[in-house]
């Protein structure tokens, strides 16, 4: 059978695409967020390029662990009042 993902730590360092020694940094990061990515991308990575851009986008580092000062809790900033209400008209009464 044809793995379909790849998924977790153990599958990015089975595949090549995280070097052993990383495998602590990448299990810290995977239970904070989602870690997956198909064959077929893996594929496009390069693992002898550090500055890889598809890996940047697919393969995690500690560094998504750290809080800069410019996050927010709301980034796209549309968090309402909690007492605001929403008035919707109708034809009925």
């Amino acid at each position: 059978m044809v793995q379909s993902r790849i998924l977790g730590s153990e599958d990015l360092v089975t595949a090549g695409l995280v070097e052993p020694d990383r495998i602590e940094d990448i299990r810290r990061v995977a239970a904070e967020y989602t870690v997956a990515l198909t064959p077929d991308m893996a594929e496009l990575i390069d693992p002898a390029e550090p500055d890889d851009p598809i890996a940047a986008q697919f393969v995690p580092t500690v560094a998504e662990l750290a809080d800069a000062t410019e996050d927010r809790a709301d980034p796209i900033g549309d968090q309402r009042c909690r007492a605001s209400s929403i008035a919707i008209p109708t034809g009925c009464c």
